[in-house]
């Protein structure tokens, strides 16, 4: 897979009317519809989303793109949502925001262990997710 086959680039004018208009997002979920509704909440936020709905797909992002934040799905594989973490501080990323299911407190610790700043629980409230994002790209 490509980087181009890899990246769907949301901008559709709604740059010049952002809050933070310099600012890009990665939004990684292997689910269409989650995707989706966190790319749309983002909009209006940041200038640019990047998606990704696959490991691959969001590591070929991260090496081909300049991305300030990135939202990952803990279930993501190949590579796992971790390795992304890691992969992403070592590029610069200035915040990782991991998705966890409600059931899986064990990869509290791994996501913590990994260098994530901080993690959401599933489903995640489109307001709070925009006001993480917005509090980590406010201190730049």
């Amino acid at each position: 897979m490509s980087a181009a086959d890899a990246i769907a680039l949301v901008v559709g004018g709604a740059e010049a009317e952002a809050e933070f208009p310099d600012i890009a997002v990665l939004v990684a979920d292997s689910d269409p519809q989650s995707q989706a509704a966190l790319r749309d909440s983002l909009r209006g936020l940041v200038g640019q989303v990047f998606t990704a709905h696959s490991g691959a797909a969001a590591a070929a992002i991260l090496k081909s793109e300049h991305v300030d934040v990135v939202v990952l799905d803990a279930q993501l594989r190949m590579p796992d949502a971790f390795t992304l973490t890691e992969l992403a501080k070592s590029r610069g990323v200035a915040a990782v925001i991991i998705l966890l299911s409600p059931d899986t407190p064990t990869d509290r610790g791994a996501a913590q262990l990994a260098g994530c700043d901080t993690f959401l629980i599933r489903p995640v409230n489109e307001v709070i997710l925009r006001e993480v994002v917005a509090e980590y790209v406010d201190e730049f």
